[in-house]
């Protein structure tokens, strides 16, 4: 089924059309045991989002070389549009500022004639007039990216179509881990359910709230969390506010206080998330609190205050917690931001493959939001 971003079809069954071919993904790339299916789920996201070209790229570093090289390992084209090659000298090195963003976990959008020059002309060369990447990690790090270009006109990607990408980013990141260990396949197999159940559920209710709390409690039992959790984050003059919107508790636990979390959730709201770069690019980065404190790929280095106000909050003894951007006005630029999270009572290490699937949950949770015009629950 061909989708014309311009051709003005309804929000909702443009919502349900892009959650259905995450769902679809899904079950293509996670619960398979041949070889893994992307050259299908790249052709299935390329017509949903009318793309030219839907690509993944694998960040290859070769000998001697200090920026990796953009390796293209799987490509869908629409018919009559040319394949990508590469030059003379190989595939083309990372530009400088695709490779830091991607590293820290940013989408890049842009129009061919809006780029730097550097990157103008190697993007207009292969016929690309609107370009948009989302990056891929796996348990490793980060892998490199998923492409999507338009050969025909210049668009304006929607945020539906970018939650897609992104959420066929992490199914993929995923996919490459299972293959390369089995140690977590029955929890990833687990929260997988759940986030398909999401992509099916969520859309069909009233408010996606009143389907949450089933898709919360059988998050937490496949991750065996204390509890599962969405919360909305306000930046308010006395510091961070954090109420509850839907929580699932194992039994016979107890609400507990969510100072230590707002104190996390204070972190997500930061300029540039805390990874060091400035700017709005942590929105959209899972913070995990544990033994082995993660931010992405990187140690938790130079966040001592906010980590120790965090732990310092029994009885949780470790949580992970992923943004659920919403709307423009929950993206936690405007000191408001939906959190979906999970924690448990004794120190634990979230894995990424937990991680990884509570991101695809959010979303789905997201674009069901956004179709449902209620991101707030009030």
């Amino acid at each position: 089924m061909m989708l014309d971003a311009a051709a003005g079809d309804p929000a909702g069954e443009r919502g349900r059309v892009l959650l259905a071919v995450v769902a679809a993904a899904g079950e293509r790339l996670l619960r398979g045991t041949g070889p893994l299916p992307v050259a299908e789920v790249l052709a299935m996201l390329g017509e949903a989002i009318s793309a030219s070209r839907v690509a993944l790229v694998a960040a290859r570093l070769a000998d001697e070389e200090t920026v990796p090289r953009m390796d293209v390992r799987h490509q869908w084209c629409a018919p009559g549009v040319t394949r990508l090659h590469p030059g003379p000298n190989g595939w083309y090195p990372y530009f400088g500022r695709w490779h830091m963003a991607l590293r820290r976990g940013e989408p890049i959008t842009s129009r061919s004639r809006d780029l730097p020059d550097q990157e103008r002309g190697a993007v207009e060369a292969a016929g690309v007039r609107t370009i948009a990447l989302a990056p891929v990690f796996c348990d490793e790090g980060w892998y490199g990216h998923l492409s999507a270009d338009d050969s025909q006109r210049e668009r304006a990607w929607s945020p539906l179509e970018l939650e897609a990408m992104r959420a066929i980013a992490h199914l993929i990141g995923g996919a490459i881990d299972r293959r390369r260990t089995t140690s977590s396949l029955e929890r990833w197999s687990a929260v997988l359910g759940v986030a398909t159940e999401a992509t099916r559920s969520l859309p069909g209710s009233a408010t996606p709230y009143a389907a949450a709390d089933p898709l919360l409690e059988s998050l937490r039992r496949a991750t065996r969390a204390r509890a599962a959790w969405l919360c909305l984050a306000e930046r308010q003059e006395g510091g961070i506010s954090l109420s509850v919107r839907v929580e699932a508790l194992s039994p016979g636990a107890q609400a507990v206080d969510r100072t230590g979390l707002e104190a996390t959730v204070a972190h997500l709201l930061e300029p540039g998330g805390g990874d060091g770069s400035g700017g709005s690019g942590g929105i959209g980065l899972p913070v995990a609190v544990g033994p082995d404190t993660i931010l992405m790929d990187r140690p938790m280095a130079g966040h001592d205050a906010w980590e120790r106000a965090a732990m310092d909050r029994p009885p949780l003894g470790s949580w992970v917690a992923v943004p659920v951007v919403a709307d423009a006005s929950m993206d936690g630029t405007s000191g408001r931001l939906l959190v979906l999270g999970l924690d448990a009572e004794r120190p634990r290490s979230w894995d990424d493959g937990e991680v990884e699937g509570l991101r695809v949950i959010a979303a789905a949770m997201a674009c069901a939001l956004r179709t449902s015009g209620d991101s707030t629950g009030r």
